[in-house]
């Protein structure tokens, strides 16, 4: 094996030793646009974010996993899917939707991130950090992107107690529209 050029230099790290976005608020940047079909066949832009401003700018820019936000674009999703649309054209002046994804990219947009915990592969309950919706950088500037509250894996807005046994699997009776 040949020794990397940095070895001496670099600073040792373990798996999972890196810095986590607390939950919050922030301006974000567009990184990728693409329309994708979901579970149940059903059209959907999926949109991948990097934190434009503050402390955390550019913490994703060389994650092989970034945030991604993910929305319906037909039916009853129609209105949520203008929303967003929106919300982008609004926080980027002169930008107008053209019907092609790949010119949401480099757009700016506010991103509420909220907890969610989940069950890892060791068994264990850990916590991610997510998009849960998108908004106008007036309505961040505002004030007015809150935190979303966590989601528990026991349906309530508390912890798990320690010891407790996990609560089952959810059973998935929806058509499969998210990906995740």
């Amino acid at each position: 094996m040949r020794k990397p050029d940095n070895w001496d230099s670099v600073q040792g790290a373990e798996a999972g030793d890196y810095p986590r976005l607390p939950a919050g608020a922030y301006c974000c940047r567009i990184t990728k646009a693409c329309e994708q079909k979901s579970g149940s066949g059903r059209d959907m832009l999926v949109l991948e974010l990097d934190i434009a401003a503050g402390e955390y700018a550019g913490m994703f820019a060389k994650s092989m996993y970034p945030p991604k936000y993910y929305q319906l674009t037909g039916g009853e999703s129609v209105k949520f899917f203008k929303g967003l649309i929106t919300a982008i054209e609004a926080s980027n002046e002169g930008y107008r939707w053209d019907w092609d994804p790949r010119s949401l990219s480099g757009k700016l947009v506010a991103a509420a991130f909220g907890e969610e915990e989940y069950v890892n592969k060791d068994g264990a309950v850990a916590v991610s950090v997510k998009p849960r919706f998108l908004r106008s950088l007036e309505a961040l500037r505002k004030g007015e992107v809150e935190t979303p509250a966590p989601k528990r894996l026991n349906g309530s807005g508390a912890p798990p107690q320690a010891g407790a046994p996990l609560p089952p699997p959810p059973m998935d009776d929806d058509d499969g529209d998210l990906p995740f």
